[in-house]
């Protein structure tokens, strides 16, 4: 009587990880999509810009004596880099000077990506943070 060998095929240890680590890594980029987890990270980063550049058209003013009219006048003298001036949805933050007010400058962004027609309350400011 002759035994006869089966030669079962199967994956390896390192096999399955490899593709629960590739499923992982997959589901971390794409689940926070369509979770909406997003939002509040592009709030959170978008708040943390416009703190960098409030400090840029600070030291600006300290240095001049007067504020920036414009970014391009941060930019000109390197106080901020290209990628400051938008916020965290690919949108230019708003800069506006206001002599006389008791801020002497706005520094917002819209919040989103709608532009001018996000309603002022859902705008952030970077006198609101």
């Amino acid at each position: 009587m002759t035994a006869t060998k089966t030669i079962v095929r199967g994956f390896t240890l390192f096999e399955m990880l490899a593709v629960i680590v590739i499923l992982g890594i997959i589901a971390a980029i794409i689940a926070p999509r369509f979770l909406g987890g997003g939002e509040a990270a592009r709030r959170k980063a978008t708040g943390i810009t416009l703190q960098t550049v409030k400090s840029a058209i600070e030291l600006y003013q300290f240095e001049t004596g007067k504020y920036p009219e414009s970014f391009q006048d941060l930019l000109n003298k390197k106080y901020i880099k290209e990628k400051d001036t938008v916020d965290a949805w690919g949108e230019p933050f708003t800069y506006k000077r206001t002599p006389g007010a008791a801020q002497k400058f706005e520094l917002y962004s819209y919040g989103s990506s709608e532009g001018p027609d996000t309603p002022p309350e859902q705008r952030i400011s970077v006198w609101d943070l």
